[in-house]
């Protein structure tokens, strides 16, 4: 029985507002104007239906979906709920209920530590899916909830990817994620590039192996040109919020610069190994992180490697020492010249 309460939850949770709202309409002096009887204006039980739990019917008309106006809220209507759906009690059918209501009560907040306990149950019962029934929950949220909305298929897409990702450590504050643009998921952006560089390991320095080195600048380079919904970027990721220490749990200013450093100086020890497209990866990802927008990475990253074609032991070099001399040193092989000093 309780499952099958947290399902009415979707219909109860704003009730209240929802009721005061319809009576106000009902009371206008428009309400009482005398309709013709082909004119599809909806009566006061019809009004009334717009509450009514959908698995039983509606006890006052003869259609169970909603036939209410288009200016009361809707967002508590969904035709097939998730314990008709799914076994009751089931984490199909409890993962469906929470996204319901976060979907369509437009109360989605980022993922954060201050956001961690929303997430909690949230995050438990969409983790403990398999592939199969997470497949299942897609198909039924994209069916019966989402629809044709655009808004709402975004939002469930940034839902599953919080939900995913509370299980692992939260080593961000609100700070980071709040100033970022959710309608393109920058907030997830910067989580990515911030997990890519291990900010949930609190050790000083990062150990990496030339496979590491590889992996990160591949996986900098994709999350700085695409973001989750697959669609390209075209400005550059904000990725100073990820070097201000008051954004980041504990605190540790400058971590993002240190983490760079370690990146870029383990790449020196096997870059002269690296392929050519390799390489390319590795540059268009250094500017991409440095806030060039992904149009200038590429076209930056092509000239940098051409002046530095038949200088190996130069590119080692500049790879050596902190992260922000190695960059003001690769700004000036973004364009033509002979050599650099």
């Amino acid at each position: 029985m309780a499952p099958k309460i947290l399902s009415f939850i979707i219909i109860a949770a704003s009730l209240n507002h929802q009721l005061a709202n319809a009576m106000t309409r009902l009371l206008e002096p428009t309400s009482f104007v005398q309709h013709s009887v082909d004119t599809a204006s909806p009566s006061l039980l019809d009004k009334l239906g717009t509450f009514t739990d959908f698995k039983h019917g509606n006890p006052f008309v003869g259609n169970p979906r909603f036939s209410g106006p288009a200016e009361l809220p809707r967002n508590q209507h969904v035709a097939v709920l998730p314990h008709q759906m799914f076994r009751e009690g089931s984490n199909l059918d409890v993962a469906a209920t929470h996204q319901i209501e976060h979907i369509k009560n437009k109360n989605l907040k980022p993922l954060s530590i201050e956001t961690e306990r929303e997430y909690a149950s949230l995050g438990k019962s969409y983790n403990a899916l398999t592939d199969k029934e997470r497949i299942a929950l897609g198909k039924y949220m994209e069916t019966e909830v989402i629809t044709s909305s655009q808004a709402d298929k975004i939002a469930l897409e940034r839902l599953n990817w919080f939900s995913r990702r509370s299980a692992g450590t939260i080593w961000w504050k609100a700070g980071l994620v709040g100033k970022a643009d959710p309608r393109i998921s920058d907030d997830i952006g910067l989580i990515t590039i911030g997990d890519i560089l291990r900010f949930g390991n609190e050790e000083q320095a990062m150990k990496l192996t030339n496979e590491d080195v590889e992996k990160m600048f591949r996986e900098l380079k994709q999350v700085s040109l695409k973001n989750i919904h697959d669609v390209a970027r075209v400005k550059p990721l904000n990725v100073k919020l990820l070097d201000q220490g008051r954004n980041i749990v504990p605190e540790r200013p400058l971590l993002f610069e240190q983490r760079m450093t370690d990146l870029t100086n383990a790449a020196s020890e096997n870059v002269q190994q690296m392929s050519p497209e390799m390489k390319k990866d590795m540059f268009e990802a250094l500017y991409l992180v440095s806030g060039y927008s992904p149009k200038q990475a590429q076209e930056f990253s092509k000239v940098a490697l051409k002046n530095l074609d038949d200088k190996p032991d130069e590119l080692g070099t500049l790879l050596k020492g902190p992260w922000k001399k190695t960059m003001q040193k690769l700004n000036l092989w973004k364009t033509p010249q002979k050599s650099v000093t």
